[in-house]
C-alpha cells in the first residue's frame, strides 16, 4: 500500500486534495464472472493476485479513511450505491 500512496502523490503532483476515497469492493471469482472479452494480462492472473490486490486497496482505503463500497451485483446496482454515498458525503 505504500508503493500505491507513492504513485498517487507523485501523480497528483499535490496540485489535487482529495475530496472523498471511495473503493469498490468485489469478490474476485465475481468480477472474474462478469467479463465477456478475452482476459488481458491482469484478468489472466491468477486468484491468489487478485485477493492481494483486494486485500491491498482495502488497507490503503481504511489508512486513508476511504469509504469501501460493495460493488457485487448489477451496474445500476453498485452505481446507485455510488451516487447515495457521493450525495451524502458531499452534500449534493
Amino acid at each position: 500500500s505504500e508503493k500505491i500512496e507513492m504513485v498517487n502523490r507523485y501523480a497528483l503532483g499535490g496540485l489535487i486534495e482529495r475530496s472523498l476515497l471511495l473503493v469498490l469492493d468485489a469478490d474476485p471469482e465475481e468480477v472474474s464472472s462478469r467479463s465477456v472479452d478475452a482476459p488481458d494480462y491482469y484478468e489472466g492472473m491468477d486468484d491468489s493476485f487478485h485477493q492481494s490486490v483486494r486485500e491491498r486497496f482495502l488497507e490503503l482505503s481504511e489508512k486513508a479513511g476511504g469509504i469501501v463500497l460493495d460493488a457485487s451485483g448489477s451496474v445500476e446496482d453498485v452505481s446507485v450505491r455510488i451516487r447515495e454515498v457521493v450525495a451524502d458525503k458531499l452534500s449534493i
